[in-house]
This record gives structure tokens, sequence and C-alpha cells, in this order.
């Protein structure tokens, strides 16, 4: 399945670059050029949810876990910056049973003013329904 992409190029580096661009195409849009490409194999971008939007819980998290990849280039992809990693799982885990619990809760609310509307509807066209029995 490999495509021939120069002349000079080895076997291993044409597959490479071939799974690469199979690879990079189902990743979003980046500011990337093709020399910027990574090595066979790359890994997923993201493992967490972007943090460029705010997590007003998480802040002193996401940050601790920037400058452990700030300080250590090399050791973040050998496990040093796992301590951090695992915090910010755990802080963004919580995050997301807080929005899921007043989701939920906003869900139940909903359900039951629903069913009530239902309720009195029901009642209305029942009453409506003996009325026109009895004007017959």
């Amino acid at each position: 399945m490999c495509i021939s992409v120069s002349t000079t190029a080895s076997n291993s580096e044409r597959c490479c670059k071939t799974r690469w661009d199979e690879f990079s195409s189902l990743l979003p849009p980046q500011n990337t050029t093709d020399d910027q490409s990574p090595a066979c194999l790359p890994a997923l971008s993201t493992m967490h949810p972007p943090l460029e939007r705010p997590h007003p819980d998480c802040q002193e998290v996401i940050h601790a876990l920037y400058e452990c990849h700030e300080e250590n280039p090399w050791g973040k992809f050998m496990g040093a910056c796992n301590d951090q990693k695992r915090n910010l799982d755990m802080c963004l885990k919580k995050e997301k049973d807080k929005r899921r619990i007043a989701n939920l809760e906003h869900a139940r609310a909903s359900d039951a003013y629903v069913r009530q509307k239902m309720k009195e509807r029901k009642e209305r066209l029942a009453k409506q329904s003996e009325e026109q029995k009895a004007d017959n």
C-alpha cells in the first residue's frame, strides 16, 4: 500500500509518509507543513478535552501539567508528568460529574413539568368529553 514519495526515499520512509498522510487526514486541521510530520505511527494529539476553554475548578492542575511539560520536554513522553496528568483527569472527571448531575436535575424538573401539563390536558379533555356527552 506504499506509494512513492520521492525517488531517494527508502521503502520504509515511503510507507511512513503514506501512513502519516492517511492518519493526518483524520485529525483536525492544524498549522503545520508537510515537513513537520512526526515519525511513523504518531500518538493522538490529545487525550483529554481541549484545555483552551475555561475549566474553573481545574486551572491550578492545568497550569501544573503545562509547567511539567515545559520542564520535561522529553521526560513527558517517559512518564515524568503522569502524576499531574492523573490529577487533571480526576479534576476533569469531577467537573463532568457536576455538569452531569446539574443536567440530570434539569431533565427531571423538565420531565415533571411536562408530565404535569400532560395530566392537566388529559383531565381537561376528559372534562370536555363528559360535557359533550351531557349536552347530547
